[in-house]
């Protein structure tokens, strides 16, 4: 067999996955990792580099180098795209306790890779690595979860911090994996996670009890729009939540980005109306406008989830 290594290159920061349909006579599969990649193809197979490079770039991965002699990329320095994160979902545990899945990611400042190859979990009764980063315990406040790397191993960290959370000795690096809310009780709200990349969604399925009641009052006259905080249902980083409403005497309620201003009679709205739920976008202090289309009757607004860009 006369055969050609190919390289490949997967740069958007999501799981490298090669096709099996280039893993077949003529095309076999030396090396696989999120990044980069090695196969081998026999070239006295008819457009056997063709067809491998076509299938490739079906699945967003580049040919950057032919027969290459340096060898792949494996942890480190520039061993992950910029802003790669895979795995990792968070899940509730406990009232006190968030774990964070296997996985692996590229650490907040670019500077390294992380890989948890086993479960982590975060007890906010506890301090340093596997607890809280610094300081008491807080209520009504969002905790991030990070993964944190260094010399001591890898670890999950709760802080109040997004960007900056204090490390303990022995790590040097982090990302952020997601948001828990610590409520008035001193308890973590449960959430559902969804996601294995950067984008993900979280979920509260216990969304018609009063632990997601955001809002119940009186109805407000059509095109009256009320503001409303979701800030102890969406967490700084987010500007997109999904929110429901049950009401009595009223058949739609409306919702809108805060301040976006009241449509004119008779021309295209800018809100969404909803009878069940909707995804909204938030302003910057996570805030929505609602109103009814009359004046009469009883709202309840339930959060439902958020999106979070990690």
């Amino acid at each position: 067999m006369a055969s050609v290594v190919l390289r490949f290159r997967k740069d958007d920061a999501t799981p490298g996955v090669v096709p099996a349909r280039v893993c077949e006579p003529g095309a076999v599969l030396a090396v696989d990792c999120p990044v980069t990649c090695d196969i081998t193809v026999d070239d006295t197979v008819a457009d056997a580099v063709a067809v491998t490079t076509a299938a490739m770039a079906l699945e967003g991965w580049a040919l950057v180098e032919t027969n290459p002699t340096s060898p792949l990329p494996s942890g480190g320095g520039s061993g992950m795209p910029s802003g790669y994160l895979n795995g990792m979902q968070l899940s509730w545990v406990s009232a006190t306790t968030v774990e964070v899945a296997v996985g692996s990611c590229r650490d907040s400042a670019d500077s390294a890779d992380i890989t948890a190859s086993a479960t982590l979990q975060a007890d906010i009764t506890a301090g340093g690595a596997g607890g809280l980063d610094t300081g008491l315990e807080a209520v009504s406040s969002w905790y991030a979860v990070h993964v944190i790397d260094g010399t001591a191993g890898v670890a999950a960290l709760l802080s109040l911090s997004a960007t900056a959370p204090s490390l303990p000795a022995g790590y040097t690096t982090f990302r952020r994996v997601g948001w828990v809310f610590n409520d008035a009780g001193g308890d973590f709200r449960y959430f559902v996670q969804r996601g294995s990349g950067r984008d993900r969604k979280v979920l509260y399925p216990t969304s018609s009890d009063a632990t997601a009641e955001i809002f119940t009052g009186s109805a407000s006259a059509g095109n009256t729009w009320q503001q409303l905080s979701l800030a102890d249902y969406v967490p700084p980083t987010s500007r997109y939540a999904k929110v429901s409403a049950w009401f009595s005497g009223v058949s739609e309620v409306r919702y809108q980005p805060h301040g976006a201003g009241i449509p004119a009679a008779g021309t295209a709205a800018n809100f969404v109306a909803a009878k069940a739920f909707v995804w909204i976008a938030t302003d910057d202090s996570q805030q929505i406008d609602w109103s009814t289309n009359n004046a009469t009757g009883t709202v309840w607004i339930y959060g439902l989830g958020y999106e979070d860009s990690l």
